[in-house]
């Protein structure tokens, strides 16, 4: 048992008490990592390691288990902006709803099973917990439609990503996401006068 505790702190810095449940560990074994000094209680149902901080990103993933980091969210956990936007932005398929959205400072966008699935990866939060994000072709793809997000924001995102140097096979990645997303997009044209 006290190896499923392990396992768990070892992976979340904050977790949910569900996140704790799907790993195998009891609300008593919680209890007990409380007493131990391991953990703190810092919400209902959240949970931090001692000496850490809440992580919100890793803390909203779990708790909206559905949604997907996206738009300017995404574009900072990739290194895209410094652009911190005022809300978290998420993805849920259609029909989703959770009323606990506003109270946890997220902007939901729904989308039909086939355009929310394509280019969901996991990489690490900023503490190094586990979470779902667009990747950095469909958020460029996304950002660079989306009339509600300003120019510096979006010739920001496009400088930072031609400067990782992207490859081939992000390229015909994204090429891919263009013809099934937004298939008027200019943002080639942008990328090819920018990479000059």
């Amino acid at each position: 048992m006290t190896r499923n505790i392990d396992r768990l702190l070892a992976e979340y810095s904050t977790f949910t008490a569900g996140t704790a449940s799907r790993c195998g560990v009891s609300s008593s074994m919680l209890q007990t990592a409380m007493m131990d000094n391991k953990i703190v209680r810092e919400a209902n149902g959240v949970y931090v390691v001692v000496g850490t901080e809440t992580d919100e990103y890793s803390l909203l993933s779990q708790k909206f288990s559905r949604g997907v980091f996206s738009q300017e969210t995404a574009l900072i956990l990739h290194g895209l902006t410094t652009e911190m936007p005022l809300t978290f932005q998420m993805t849920f398929p259609r029909g989703y709803n959770n009323s606990d959205l506003d109270k946890w400072r997220v902007s939901a966008r729904h989308l039909i099973p086939e355009r929310y699935a394509l280019g969901i990866e996991t990489i690490q939060s900023p503490s190094g917990d586990p979470i779902k994000v667009y990747d950095p072709e469909r958020t460029l793809l996304d950002i660079w439609n989306d009339p509600d997000i300003g120019s510096n924001i979006k010739y920001e995102a496009v400088d930072n990503y031609l400067a990782s140097h992207p490859g081939i096979e992000e390229n015909l990645r994204m090429e891919k996401y263009a013809e099934m997303l937004h298939s008027a997009s200019d943002l080639f044209t942008v990328m090819a006068v920018l990479d000059r």
